[in-house]
């Protein structure tokens, strides 16, 4: 992954300040966190689909979606569950596919130069 992808901020960063403003006060911390987590992954997903076909935010998408499957405060049943290793492994799959195409993309490049 190029280093540019480690130092930009991240794309659902507005989002999170949003919900940490304008959280709504009868949810508790658990709920709260949960929330932020499932706008993040909208957001982003909003953000990939709109046209920024970018390695990096595809791999940000796997990782908020690794977090919401991982995360104790969210009950899975198994269709869930799979449901979301399901998206996991598309977005897997996504990611893959745009790092192949920008190192072939890079390789065309260097001929031409």
């Amino acid at each position: 992954m190029p280093a540019s992808c480690l130092t930009r901020p991240m794309p659902y960063k507005g989002a999170l300040n949003f919900f940490r403003h304008y959280r709504i006060n009868t949810m508790n911390a658990a709920e709260s966190e949960l929330s932020q987590l499932h706008a993040a992954t909208c957001l982003a997903i909003t953000q990939f689909n709109l046209g920024k076909k970018c390695p990096c935010l595809a791999n940000r998408i796997v990782l908020l979606l690794q977090y919401l499957v991982t995360h104790p405060d969210l009950p899975l049943t198994e269709t869930s569950k799979s449901l979301y290793l399901n998206l996991i492994d598309h977005w897997l799959k996504v990611r893959n596919e745009l790092k192949k195409k920008n190192v072939q993309s890079v390789k065309i490049a260097t001929v031409y130069h």
